[in-house]
């Protein structure tokens, strides 16, 4: 246990062993680091390697408020701890991890919205619901995350796109609530992330037995923000053509092309 907590307590930019990586930021450092040093210094045990890259990011996610950005970091830290299903073990070498890249897609769009935003796409890639282990699909999304956190840094806004396509009945046995709830609690509460939109196209029409496990779970401020369609039209007025895939009638790289691509920081 001493050695899990050893590794949780890492910063973001930690990834299990790779060491702190050092990414410029779209921006100048200078123009906060020294007040938020200051703010910082007493407040972080020294064991944690954060960097002063990894405070800006979480102080911009959190709209540059001093103690919701503590409170971030310290959920941040919570969670990863008393989760270890989804935080350990993140080999993307493993067996688990790789069964769960070739069922579930996460692609990471490239560019951005009109509005600023980064667009993450989810997409199943094997529909047998055999292939679908929950747990697992769940922790390779801490790792997308991760991976993007440390190649592209902050963002205007996040933007989610859940495309339902090939998912069945036989998937919904798959499911578990204390996946839900794990999950929501760090999306909501520990990641350094401006989320700006929840969106399920293409949805099935047994959709409202998910949206029902996850409610509970759920702020207002998340639930005003999710949106449910039964196609995928909307994609065409959250993305410009050139953001667009190529799978969804746009310009933009295909589904293929963008697999797997956050997942190369950690190999």
């Amino acid at each position: 246990m001493k050695h899990a907590l050893q590794i949780v307590e890492c910063s973001i930019s930690t990834i299990l062993t790779f060491g702190v990586l050092k990414i410029p930021m779209p921006f100048k450092m200078s123009t906060i680091s020294g007040d938020l040093g200051l703010a910082f210094q007493h407040f972080l045990p020294k064991c944690f390697c954060f960097t002063e890259r990894d405070l800006i990011v979480f102080h911009h996610s959190c709209s540059y408020e001093l103690e919701t950005t503590k409170q971030c970091i310290e959920n941040y830290f919570k969670i990863r701890f008393k989760n270890p299903t989804y935080f350990s073990n993140r080999d993307p070498e493993s067996v688990s991890v790789r069964k769960a890249m070739d069922t579930v897609g996460y692609y990471v769009l490239d560019g951005l919205t009109d509005e600023g935003y980064r667009v993450i796409l989810v997409r199943l890639i094997k529909t047998s619901p055999s292939a679908y282990v929950f747990n697992d699909v769940l922790k390779l999304y801490t790792m997308v995350a991760d991976g993007v956190f440390n190649t592209a840094g902050s963002a205007a806004g996040d933007l989610i796109v859940y495309d339902m396509t090939g998912t069945g009945f036989g998937h919904l046995p798959r499911l578990n609530v204390a996946g839900f709830k794990n999950m929501l609690q760090y999306v909501q509460e520990g990641l350094p992330v401006r989320l700006k939109g929840i969106y399920m196209i293409n949805a099935i029409p047994f959709v409202d037995i998910v949206i029902n496990m996850m409610t509970p779970f759920m702020k207002k401020e998340l639930m005003d923000m999710f949106h449910v369609t039964s196609s995928a039209e909307v994609l065409s007025n959250l993305l410009p053509v050139a953001m667009l895939p190529q799978d969804y009638g746009g310009k933009g790289k295909s589904l293929a092309d963008l697999h797997g691509k956050p997942l190369n920081l950690f190999e």
